[in-house]
């Protein structure tokens, strides 16, 4: 985890700052706490889903 936080924080401060939500909410509140709320379950994968996006758009295809 913080490997990936700082070199997010080299690359693009906005995508650290969802990264770190996105991890909040999937791993450790859906993961160790248990959240049942499906609402929760989608603003994570919301995040996630824009962090994929954002790699996508900056990986060139071969």
């Amino acid at each position: 985890m913080t490997w990936y936080k700082s070199q997010l924080a080299k690359l693009d401060k906005r995508l650290l700052d969802i990264f770190v939500l996105a991890y909040d909410t999937l791993h450790l509140a859906l993961g160790y706490d248990g959240h049942l709320d499906a609402d929760v379950a989608q603003a994570g994968l919301k995040r996630a889903d824009t962090i994929i996006n954002w790699v996508e758009q900056r990986t060139t295809t071969v």
